[in-house]
């Protein structure tokens, strides 16, 4: 987001709480100046100091009612995905998904500007130098994402699984393990037919089917085109991902993890393995999302803030 708005002549600012993700960030070269928040410092001292047109919040950052309004007193705010209580301090809020029905926004002002929608999804600049996969005829390969840091093992789970199932003919097995993976000591040794790598957006695009924890990751490859068997690490994401499968029908959703079957995930590998059925599901999860909305939400800022 940083980087389209920098192309769209912007100058942006980051501020920070202290943490060692940021001090490995500002250490290594960050390309933005950032301020970090030191103890007793906030977002409003920071504000006072410099002469900004917005604080662009992303995540889940629960401002106060008073917080808020001394934020407001200098800049207006504009929310990304931000689930907190303080989502209805937003002067503009966007949120890139479809599962929150209107008891979500039953508390916003009317004077706040919602944008709902995954059209709004912004993904990770990686994704862009990638063309959506072509569907071949069969399958020879299938992918595991159970993003970065797994804490409930799902990549092992998930292994221990495929290990026994049937009539897999030869089909190898990609297990990408992400960078802060939880579990790397306890990983199993990769073999021919089940390798266990680094992940790999490049990589991944050369699977014809992903089995993925539902999440960011799930969003990345549908909008590369690839099929998806989902899985929800906990009850809220299996409710999300069921919702996306039943109003989009861009995944294969297998319910909670915690009751996925070898006969399940089975029958799923077996229903994906028909070639018109792949097709099915790559058309209709690029029909949903995009690689456009980082610019869209670019767009939205420019025009509700004057920012020009």
């Amino acid at each position: 987001m940083a980087n389209e708005l920098k192309h769209k002549g912007h100058l942006i600012d980051f501020v920070c709480k202290e943490s060692n993700f940021w001090k490995e960030k500002i250490d290594s070269g960050f390309p933005y100046p950032v301020s970090v928040l030191h103890k007793g410092n906030n977002e409003i001292n920071f504000l006072k100091g410099g002469s900004y047109d917005l604080l662009y919040v992303d995540g889940n950052i629960n401002y106060s009612l008073q917080e808020s309004e001394g934020i407001k007193k200098y800049v207006p705010i504009c929310m990304y995905q931000n689930l907190s209580d303080a989502k209805v301090f937003a002067d503009v809020y966007i949120l890139p998904s479809i599962h929150q029905n209107s008891s979500f926004f039953q508390d916003f002002e009317n004077s706040t500007k919602v944008f709902q929608g995954l059209s709004y999804f912004t993904f990770n600049e990686s994704l862009y130098s990638l063309k959506p996969i072509e569907v071949c005829s069969e399958i020879t390969k299938i992918g595991v994402v159970t993003g970065g840091s797994d804490p409930r093992n799902i990549l092992s789970g998930v292994y221990k699984l495929v290990k026994n199932l049937e009539s897999l003919d030869g089909i190898k097995f990609d297990f990408f393990v992400g960078e802060s993976y939880l579990h790397k000591g306890s990983m199993p040794k990769s073999s021919v037919y089940r390798r266990f790598i680094p992940f790999d957006y490049r990589t991944i695009t050369t699977c014809d089917l992903v089995i993925c924890a539902f999440g960011v990751s799930t969003y990345e490859m549908m909008a590369l085109g690839i099929p998806i068997i989902s899985v929800g690490h906990q009850q809220s994401t299996s409710e999300a991902a069921q919702y996306l499968a039943d109003q989009t029908e861009s995944i294969l959703h297998l319910g909670l993890y915690d009751q996925l079957s070898k006969a399940s995930l089975q029958s799923a590998i077996d229903k994906m393995r028909k070639e018109e059925v792949r097709k099915f599901y790559s058309k209709k999860a690029r029909g949903v999302v995009d690689l456009k909305g980082v610019s869209r939400v670019a767009d939205i800022i420019e025009s509700n803030f004057n920012a020009k």
